[in-house]
């Protein structure tokens, strides 16, 4: 289609969002629309590349839903070409290393650390607070204690985002940050624990090729 020619709807971006916003308005029966993309192929940067038989994603990714439809949607666009995995990751700290997430694992730690995130936590569950204006470094001192922030809440994110996370909202947090109840987070701490946490405890992944399987699906 000519970049000229008038559309009813103009797609910035053939990314994930923009391909799906495209596949959607296709099977709502809309078909007046124009993608735009400049690089030479779709999937933004759930993009694959392939090198001496070595597949490489260009960013991290793997697929999880709590949406029904959605993972419909996964079956549909993957079919028989599927893993499903069970997530293992590790926290390394105070030279040992924890399951993840911290929050509902401390076990393992040096006793004077469990100590002090334990009583912490506990001390924060007693407090009541507006939230109206807090930045990302004070919702994680309130809602899991000094000594949790400490240990890990602060440190993994000035990682992780590499931006002050005193001039960051917390609002993106949504379901991606475990707040555990109080008999986890105690559980936890007195012994090691198998239960998995959070939305992306088990995920899929494509069986052959990369992420990019999606997209061009």
């Amino acid at each position: 289609m000519g970049t000229t020619q008038s559309v009813e709807y103009a797609i910035a971006g053939a990314g994930v969002a923009g391909l799906s916003c495209a596949f959607h308005l296709s099977r709502a029966g809309q078909h007046d629309y124009m993608v735009l993309e400049r690089a030479p192929e779709v999937g933004g940067t759930a993009r694959s590349h392939t090198v001496d038989g070595f597949t490489f994603d260009y960013a991290s990714h793997i697929l999880y839903t709590k949406s029904p439809y959605v993972a419909r949607l996964y079956d549909e666009l993957l079919g028989s070409n599927r893993l499903e995995r069970r997530r293992e990751a590790w926290i390394y700290s105070h030279g040992t290393f924890t399951r993840y997430p911290f929050q509902a694992n401390l076990h393992g730690l040096p006793r004077d650390v469990v100590y002090e995130c334990l009583v912490a936590f506990l001390h924060a569950r007693d407090q009541r607070y507006a939230t109206e204006n807090l930045n990302f470094a004070e919702w994680a001192e309130l809602t899991f204690g000094r000594g949790i922030a400490k240990h890990f809440m602060l440190p993994y994110n000035r990682k992780q985002w590499k931006f002050p996370l005193d001039q960051m909202t917390f609002a993106w947090v949504g379901n991606r940050v475990l707040r555990p109840p109080l008999d986890d987070v105690v559980r936890g701490a007195l012994m090691s624990q198998q239960k998995g946490f959070g939305p992306n405890n088990t995920f899929l992944y494509p069986r052959h090729g990369g992420i990019d399987i999606i997209p061009r699906a």
